[in-house]
């Protein structure tokens, strides 16, 4: 009678050990087949637009910005945190506690960055449609890094790691990138 209930436990050398969760062999490969496609094109998708408007010139607008930052932070939570949902889709945390703490953290953080980089697209976005003649004076590239860098700031009292000893110009293109990346991600892991 115990072996079975020793074949559903994680660990099953420890009693209080999770159960894995086991369906059949089609459906967890279809689960497994789809959330890697969906990592895969989250990934190359965030890549290219980070490629493009990094690249051409042309594509360097206020808005733009925005989405850049969008793009980057959707890109690394593509990059590190959908893989390791597909680790633990099982049901089975394999990594240890520590990489779940950190995992959690970096979950919340993508969250949260990705939702205000939502919310100024959005601001930005409003002040095109109901204000298109004064947009351009109401939005400008200081502004936005401004606003990116007002995020940086919130990121950086929420995460201790982060040095002050990083050149401001560098830090505004980061915390845009990974503002970026976030979104996307967001609202690809939210389509499904």
């Amino acid at each position: 009678m115990e072996a079975p209930e020793e074949a559903e436990l994680c660990f099953p050398h420890i009693n209080t050990s999770c159960r894995k969760t086991t369906g059949p062999y089609v459906e967890t490969m279809l689960t497994y087949t789809m959330l890697s496609c969906i990592t895969i094109l989250t990934v190359i998708l965030n890549l290219l637009v980070i490629i493009s408007i990094s690249h051409f010139k042309q594509l360097h607008t206020t808005t733009n910005l925005l989405l850049l930052s969008l793009a980057v932070t959707d890109f690394l939570a593509g990059l590190l945190q959908m893989p390791l949902l597909l680790i633990n889709n099982e049901g089975c945390w394999i990594l240890g506690d520590v990489m779940c703490v950190v995992h959690y953290f970096f979950a919340g953080l993508v969250i949260s960055v990705s939702v205000g980089c939502m919310v100024l697209i959005s601001v930005d976005r409003y002040i095109a449609i109901c204000n298109p003649m004064f947009y351009t004076t109401r939005v400008t590239l200081t502004r936005v890094k401004l606003c990116a860098r007002a995020m940086r700031s919130h990121m950086a009292v929420v995460t201790v790691e982060r040095s002050q000893t990083v050149k401001a110009m560098k830090s505004e293109i980061k915390a845009a990138r990974t503002l970026g990346i976030v979104l996307v991600v967001f609202l690809l892991c939210s389509c499904p």
